[in-house]
This record gives structure tokens, sequence and C-alpha cells, in this order.
């Protein structure tokens, strides 16, 4: 660091460095010896002035960068803020065309089992999604009642089978029954 000149104690003319009477360009021991330590002062004041400021210059730059992992966080938090509001907005949007859907029926379904109609068929005329669903849970309908016939028809298969090799077990007994008496009397 410079010393600001215009700061700067003018020396008086006989510390100017003007020849003393003999002529020698230096002062008294006690002149040279205050000026040494003004010197060592002021250097001193220099050196803690210069640590200081670096000391200060390291805890900004830590600062800054607890600062700038802060505004990261921050930023970070406030994306999830903005999904979290986004999705809590679908929702009440959701939930308002779910009352609105259910207002012509005058009650929650949840509560009344009996305000949602039998058949579907009517709500979906307007609406091809809901048609086709319809036409879908038909279909699927007629397989279930398709599977469950088969499974029925199999059962009864099943048990014809068992009743046929119950019977042929008692006809194989029987025959081997009758083959050893006969070999008794024979």
């Amino acid at each position: 660091m410079q010393a600001d000149p215009e700061n700067v104690e003018k020396p008086s003319p006989s510390q100017e460095g003007a020849p003393a009477e003999d002529g020698n360009l230096e002062g008294t021991p006690e002149e040279e010896a205050a000026l040494e330590a003004s010197r060592l002062n002021l250097e001193k004041e220099l050196h803690e002035t210069e640590e200081m400021l670096k000391s200060l210059q390291s805890e900004q730059a830590t600062q800054v960068s607890e600062l700038e992992t802060l505004k990261q966080n921050f930023r970070s938090e406030l994306s999830g803020l903005r999904a979290d509001s986004w999705k809590l907005a679908e929702f009440a949007e959701l939930e308002q065309m779910k009352n609105s859907l259910l207002t012509p029926y005058g009650t929650d379904p949840a509560e009344d089992t009996d305000a949602v109609p039998p058949d579907t068929s009517a709500n979906a005329a307007g609406d091809p999604f809901l048609a086709e669903l319809d036409a879908e849970m038909a279909s699927i309908q007629a397989q279930l009642t398709e599977a469950r016939a088969s499974r029925d028809e199999m059962e009864q298969r099943k048990k014809e089978l068992a009743d046929e090799l119950q019977m042929f077990a008692t006809a194989i007994t029987e025959e081997a029954d009758g083959l050893s008496t006969v070999k008794e009397e024979t």
C-alpha cells in the first residue's frame, strides 16, 4: 500500500535533510531513533493491516461460497415447491371436475351408492371414450361368463371321469375277485 501524499505530514525544515550547520545531512541520534521507531511502527501497522485485509478477504470468500450454496439450495427447494404447486393446482382442478360431474346426482357417490345409475350407457352416449370403455367392459364381461361356463363344463367332465374311473376300478376289483374265486374252486 502506498501512502497518500496529501495526508503525509510535511517534515520541518530541519527534518527535510537540509544541511546542518556543519554540512552533515544526518540528524541527531535522537531524531534518527525517533524516525526509525516511527518507521518500524508504520511498517508494523502496515503488516497488521495487510494481514487483517487477507483475513477479511478469506472470510468474505467463505461467506460468498456459503451464500452460493444457500442460493442453490433455495433454487432446488423453489423448483420442488413449484412442482408441488403444479400438482396441487391439478388436484384442485380434478376435484372441481369431480364435483361438477357429481352435481347432477345431488350426492356424493361414496355416501349414496343408489345415486349412480345402474346402466352407464346413457352417460356414455355423448362421450366416445366412455362408450369405448363400456364396450370393453361388456366384452370382458362376456369373456368372464364364457370362462365360468367353460370352468363349470370342465368340473362336470372331471366329475364324470372320476365316476367312470371309480366304476372301472370297481369292475377290475370285482373281476379280480371273480378270478381268485375261480382259482380256488379248481
